[in-house]
């Protein structure tokens, strides 16, 4: 299984958490290309690819940046991830991912609902906050899993199986440009 990782890194300020997410997609048993997108020049090892450069001068465009890069190279790989460098998806979530996605209908997607631990081991859902919620009507059995949407769509991640990825090309709205609003 090929796997292509698309992860935006500005500036500095999660370095520390960038070489972590990094050194986890390294340890995977897949056949792995791992792609930082940066406003900055940046040397993260002979391995990881490094492009420069926001696609406007809109800082919060970085997030756009590997759209064109997996558009390219939407036929190489089984599989594509995209997420910002504080995120860090493991290979277990990739293979549970790729067994939801046997049971859903083609124009589902299993969504990725991140977490994090603290200190003491507690659990935090960063995503969870002001209005945002389960959507109560999307309620979808498939399977023996139980599906439904979470009303905030910025999760700041995803993966997506090639045929997934190459759906949403033909979509239209994958290619889009940089863009305000809601999410950005």
């Amino acid at each position: 299984m090929r796997v292509l990782v698309g992860i935006a890194s500005f500036g500095v300020a999660n370095e520390q958490y960038l070489r972590k997410v990094v050194a986890a997609y390294e340890r995977m048993s897949y056949e792995t290309d791992i792609v930082v997108f940066s406003n900055i020049p940046r040397d993260l090892g002979k391995r990881i690819r490094v492009i420069v450069g926001l696609p406007s001068g809109n800082p919060r465009s970085l997030g756009f940046a590997h759209r064109p890069f997996f558009i390219e190279h939407q036929d190489d790989y089984d599989i594509f991830v995209y997420s910002e460098d504080d995120i860090e998806i493991l290979e277990n979530q990739i293979d549970f991912f790729i067994r939801q996605c046997e049971v859903l209908e083609f124009d589902e997607i299993p969504g990725l609902f991140p977490y994090e631990l603290d200190r003491s081991g507690s659990l935090c859902y960063p995503e969870i906050h002001s209005t945002y919620h389960w959507d109560p009507g999307s309620v979808r059995r498939r399977g023996k899993y139980v599906f439904a949407e979470f009303t905030n769509l910025h999760s700041a991640c995803y993966v997506l199986s090639r045929g997934q990825l190459q759906h949403c090309i033909r979509s239209g709205g994958y290619a889009s440009r940089p863009h305000s609003g809601e999410y950005n």
